[in-house]
């Protein structure tokens, strides 16, 4: 299929940046690469560059010819050689910067706008598949995406991709590498998870989230004495307690499924999950011209801390590569999508994600 990307890491990153690419394999070693990665001391801008200071994003930043310094305030910084959205590129990163915000910060974002050369595009989406059909879920940001696809991985569908999905300009689909995440209050409806987790993993989940539906209720009360940044902080704390990361190997490992087949299936849905205040969940169609605009609006949304790094090389004289590469994107996407049935399914959340997973598989 289209879309495939090659990432090569030298030995000064560890298995740990390796995991953040699971689980699409880290290229042999001297292999032709699309992204180079790799560990440098040389990532200081010159002192004559102009800098754009921390708007907020936590970086500083600075353009020099078409080399993109990124530094951190506290320490650690990397450079990116080449223009996003186009390949090859390479990233450089000094001994300060952790592999884990290189990748997700630098490297992913990359990999999202170089997508478009090869033929292929992103959307955000959690995707399952089983007997060659692909079924995307889609929706704003917690809307329920990864628990309907575990929803539907209890019946017995393999879940390709979480949060991201790489679709081709002929419908194929592939996984994006991003790990999964679990919230502990939808381990009562997925029984075969629940099993499959340790047991200590399985307590700390259930003790955040008893303690989450506690704090809410406390801080729905007249003259509660959570209010404000102090509630922010707790939620926070319990939002990172309750949560699960894994990565999407380890995830199908727990279902028994070591890679989904076929590898790249053909997409025959595209659901569209939409929060209700109450009632069951609802399926209707939805038509291509009302959903696209929604499916790029939250892609945009969720991808919106990358694009930020891409504007501090706009701002700083270099070109308007989101721009080309997102154009790029949504021609492919719109043409993968428009034969594709789309449907949009209204449920409160949260909610048991099983009641959605039966409106899918009665809509196939």
């Amino acid at each position: 299929m289209g879309g495939r990307l090659v990432v090569g890491l030298d030995h000064g990153f560890g298995a740990s940046a390796g995991g953040e690419l699971d689980p699409c394999p880290v290229a042999p070693a001297r292999d032709p690469v699309d992204i180079d990665v790799s560990r440098s001391a040389d990532v200081a801008p010159p002192i004559s560059v102009r800098r754009a200071g921390d708007g907020g994003d936590g970086w500083v930043s600075a353009l020099a010819a078409d080399r993109l310094h990124l530094m951190r305030p506290g320490g650690g910084g990397c450079v990116v050689d080449g223009r996003p959205g186009e390949l090859p590129l390479r990233v450089s990163a000094d001994a300060a910067m952790p592999a884990w915000a290189v990748m997700r910060a630098v490297v992913r974002p990359l990999l999202q706008l170089g997508l478009p050369v090869r033929g292929a595009g992103t959307v955000h989406a959690a995707a399952v598949t089983r007997s060659g059909a692909g079924v995307l879920i889609a929706g704003w940001a917690e809307s329920g995406k990864t628990e309907v696809a575990l929803a539907l991985a209890e019946r017995g569908w393999s879940i390709l991709a979480d949060k991201w999905t790489v679709l081709d300009g002929e419908g194929r689909m592939a996984p994006f590498p991003v790990r999964a995440g679990i919230r502990g209050w939808v381990l009562e409806y997925l029984p075969h998870l629940r099993s499959a987790l340790p047991v200590r993993t399985r307590w700390r989940m259930r003790a955040a989230s008893r303690a989450s539906r506690g704090i809410e209720r406390l801080a729905g009360r007249d003259g509660s004495p959570l209010s404000g940044a102090a509630l922010d902080i707790t939620r926070r704390a319990c939002a990172q307690g309750e949560r699960l990361s894994v990565t999407l190997s380890a995830l199908r490992e727990m279902y028994g499924v070591v890679s989904p087949e076929p590898a790249h299936p053909q997409l025959t849905l595209v659901v569209v999950l939409s929060t209700a205040a109450s009632g069951p969940p609802v399926a209707r169609p939805l038509g291509a011209q009302t959903a696209l605009p929604r499916l790029y609006a939250s892609a945009a949304y969720e991808r919106r801390d990358g694009l930020a790094l891409l504007l501090r090389r706009q701002f700083a004289g270099g070109e308007d590569a989101a721009l080309q590469a997102t154009a790029t994107e949504r021609e492919l996407l719109t043409s993968a999508l428009s034969d594709v049935p789309l449907i949009e399914v209204s449920c409160p959340f949260p909610s048991d994600p099983g009641h959605v997973a039966s409106l899918i598989e009665t809509s196939l």
